[in-house]
């Protein structure tokens, strides 16, 4: 219907059953091949009318009369029917409609399934959060924690670092603000930037830097140009570690870096004492 409205098709009738305009109401519905396909045995929609005038009534009326799993069917047969139309067109084969039924069933099923999994594997990802700990580091090597937190009463950032050694034993807390940022994301990325002048200055040897902004230590790690608000800061902080092949930063949960948001909520006890 679209291509012959733009004069790219000279027919714009049903490619299966020739009868009517081809609208995607028709093929997923009106046609009468897509009729057999809902009236086969199992359909969600097996005793329903088939004339509808326009799309999104017959989708309103779907997600109001049909359970979860029974829309999920129709919109994977309707996707099918959609398929199988290509393929008439394209590879000359037309599959039965109890094919085309089976087909979203099985769809229905997998997707079902991969919900499962990811429900079970956020599941696992919650208690995993909810046990971990601060972890050591190994040798001679320490670990800087860094975090942020925002005060939107005095619209000031508050940022905690706390480097511990190998013995788990505190070595050095800093706190500092700095004015009100528009996205806490650039906030954290100058807090790790405050993070490794602090190592510089501590002239510290070997540091893992370790944060809970994911977004940040991916963005860091990756190879790719950082086009970000915090590019500059991400860039230099690349330098830095080219220079120090033995610093790394890496990513931690919220739950175990708790030292350090420790350290930067007491920046907030006398505001206007701490480092700017």
């Amino acid at each position: 219907m679209n291509l012959a409205k733009k004069k790219i098709a000279i027919d714009s009738n049903c490619s299966i059953c020739g009868r009517e305009e081809e609208s995607t109401l028709h093929i997923v519905w009106n046609c009468p091949t897509a009729s057999d396909v809902w009236s086969e045995r199992g359909s969600p929609v097996e005793k329903w009318g088939y004339n509808e005038a326009n799309f999104m009534d017959l989708w309103q009326r779907l997600n109001m009369k049909l359970g979860p799993e029974e829309f999920i069917v129709v919109a994977y047969g309707m996707r099918q029917l959609w398929m199988r139309r290509n393929s008439l067109l394209f590879e000359s084969s037309l599959d039965q409609p109890r094919s085309v039924m089976q087909k979203a069933r099985q769809s229905q099923h997998e997707f079902s399934a991969t919900l499962e999994q990811q429900r079970t594997r956020r599941h696992q990802q919650a208690v995993n959060r909810s046990v971990s700990h601060w972890q050591k580091p190994v040798g001679l090597t320490c670990k800087a924690n860094w975090d942020v937190v925002l005060n939107k009463e005095n619209k000031k950032i508050g940022i905690g670092i706390i480097v511990r050694n190998g013995e788990g034993d505190s070595m050095a807390v800093m706190c500092s603000t700095t004015n009100y940022l528009t996205q806490l994301v650039i906030a954290e990325a100058l807090a790790l930037k405050k993070a490794w002048e602090f190592c510089v200055d501590l002239g510290m040897a070997q540091v893992i830097f370790e944060g809970d902004c994911q977004v940040v230590v991916r963005d860091v790690n990756s190879k790719d140009d950082s086009l970000t608000s915090y590019g500059s800061v991400i860039t230099d902080f690349r330098i830095m570690l080219a220079e120090r092949p033995q610093w790394s930063t890496s990513f931690t949960y919220r739950e175990s870096n708790n030292i350090a948001r420790v350290s930067k909520i007491s920046s907030f006890i006398t505001l206007g004492n701490c480092l700017d």
